[in-house]
């Protein structure tokens, strides 16, 4: 298989200080589906710019096979501001774009006095013309806007938004949008920066099919384990300045590792003991070649300590990556924990008519239960939740909360988090306590002291996510409402937080579009959709296959 980008010994700092990639190598084939993992922070952004030629390396080099095309789609695309999102995708074939504005310049030439008056001008400007439009039509001018609007409806982004301002788009249909415009050229390779946040299941299950059937290489960041077991057909793990290439989709990356990480423990262990025993015996020898002045025995041990230091030594394995130290203490509490009874909640829209978002919807949740709210985007979820946690009204209808429970919300958007405070102070409003107590409280969440005294504000999305996770675990709480939570999380993060909630005591009800997370997690799924709920029991695969039999 061709090889159509090679990473060769790259490192890459930044400031000289902060070094971020370290003797780097990578091979990518011309066809090859390749997930991106790793740690927040490893480099795997990094690793994309210097790949799409976007920054340089300070030491190695980038081999990119000659006429070789990159599309990348980076974790925020931005637009030209005031365009519709139709014009946005249209203009995203560089080729045809520049085209198209070559065609109109010189049908505005031809129309120039200057030019139709004068008979060779014309003729010149008209085999240039000529010469356009059959490029034009060899890249497919004639079903361009069609193509173009197709791939919008197939990436869900459907007609009537197609007229609204790009900057009304959400994360998600942002994401979209900029992979429609990459797509138009079709790249030899496809590098993709987490393109699947913010996106719903039937976003994600769009871009799995596209991934899949796509001819060129892709190159994906996510933390989107299903994803990732479905198109990936290796796995780069970035961490430590490194890269890795294990073989297969990301399951069998994860038992891969495990399987190599045990094995190389017990190597190592094995070589620990051999190495003491030996270093033990050398003290022996030359113990007894002081006391019995013996040169022979002296050397024997000169001899031992050369085997010894030319042993090449097995690195101890880190088994676990360093996550965040997230403790939950749940408590049985009420046996209804919360019952919802013929709730409505409709909107005025701007021409005074009702939008219905909820209707005439019920829901029971008993204490000790995991509740997965999943649906749409657009659906109602995060409404339904404002109802749940008494930050909206319903229109109509009841909602109880069980006498002995007691709530706990992360918020999707971090709306939990004033981001004037500095991290230690959010603490210490949440909870009181003396400053060096919030400082090593923030140090389980990965913190060190100067963060904590940076604003809210200069936080990443994910330094964001645990500092809100830092709050809940201070939070007494045995009903835990859950928006989104593994958003900006990295992959051990999740692994971390699944591990906690499955030992969680207490009730649990969560929206999220994490499909893995789901299957670890939830014990039902409740569908939100065209305003009514549906219940299934078990977790999300067991959700597929029901609504699957139903369907």
């Amino acid at each position: 298989m061709t090889v159509i980008v090679n990473v060769a010994s790259i490192s890459k700092s930044y400031g000289g200080i902060h070094h971020v990639l370290s003797d780097c190598s990578l091979e990518i084939p011309y066809g090859k589906k390749i997930g991106m993992v790793g740690p927040n922070g490893a480099g795997k952004s990094t690793l994309f710019k210097l790949i799409a030629d976007w920054e340089q390396p300070d030491s190695g080099a980038i081999f990119r096979l000659p006429g070789t095309r990159i599309g990348y789609l980076a974790q925020e695309p931005t637009f030209p501001a005031g365009q519709c999102v139709r014009d946005t995708a249209l203009g995203g074939s560089r080729a045809m774009a520049a085209l198209t504005r070559r065609m109109k310049q010189l049908e505005t030439e031809m129309a120039d006095p200057d030019v139709y008056g004068d008979e060779v001008k014309l003729s010149r400007t008209m085999t240039s013309y000529d010469q356009c439009l059959a490029e034009w039509e060899r890249l497919g001018g004639s079903s361009y806007e069609s193509r173009v609007e197709s791939m919008l409806l197939a990436l869900g982004l459907p007609e009537p938004i197609w007229q609204s301002d790009v900057a009304h788009l959400s994360g998600g249909q942002k994401k979209l949008l900029g992979l429609v415009q990459l797509l138009l050229d079709q790249p030899d390779l496809l590098l993709l920066d987490e393109p699947d946040n913010h996106l719903d299941v039937a976003g994600k299950e769009a871009l799995e099919r596209l991934i899949e059937r796509y001819a060129g290489a892709v190159l994906i960041i996510s933390h989107d384990r299903h994803l990732l077991d479905v198109v990936a057909e290796q796995i780069v793990e970035v961490n430590g300045g490194m890269a890795t290439l294990w073989h297969g989709n990301y399951s069998e990356y994860a038992f891969q590792k495990n399987t190599a990480m045990q094995s190389q423990l017990r190597a190592y262990d094995v070589q620990q003991r051999e190495i003491a025993r030996m270093e033990a015996s050398i003290r022996r020898l030359i113990s007894w070649s002081r006391n019995g002045d013996l040169e022979a025995t002296y050397k024997r041990a000169m001899a031992m300590q050369k085997r010894l230091d030319r042993i090449e030594r097995i690195e101890k394995p880190k088994l676990h990556t360093r996550t965040m130290g997230l403790r939950l203490k749940g408590s049985r509490g009420s046996d209804k924990t919360l019952e919802l009874k013929q709730i409505w909640q409709l909107f005025e829209r701007p021409d005074g008519s009702d939008h219905v978002v909820l209707a005439d919807l019920d829901l029971l949740i008993w204490s000790g239960e995991a509740v997965a709210l999943v649906g749409p985007n657009g659906a109602g979820k995060s409404v339904l939740f404002a109802i749940v946690r008494g930050a909206l009204p319903p229109t109509e209808g009841q909602v109880r909360i069980g006498p002995s429970t007691q709530l706990a919300y992360y918020a999707q958007e971090h709306q939990t988090l004033d981001f004037d405070n500095t991290l230690v102070d959010e603490i210490r409003q949440h909870k009181a306590m003396y400053e060096s107590e919030a400082y090593q409280h923030l140090g389980r969440f990965l913190f060190n002291r100067e963060q904590a005294q940076k604003p809210i504000s200069a936080l990443s999305g994910g330094e964001k996510s645990r500092l809100q996770f830092a709050k809940l675990m201070l939070t007494p709480a045995n009903f835990l409402l859950l928006d989104e939570p593994t958003n900006n999380l990295d992959i051990p993060s999740v692994e971390m937080l699944e591990g906690v909630l499955q030992d969680y005591e207490g009730t649990i009800f969560v929206i999220s579009h994490d499909r893995y997370f789901l299957d670890s997690v939830a014990n039902r799924v409740v569908e939100l959709q065209d305003g009514q709920l549906t219940s299934y029991e078990g977790n999300w695969q067991d959700y597929e296959e029901m609504r699957g039999r139903i369907r």
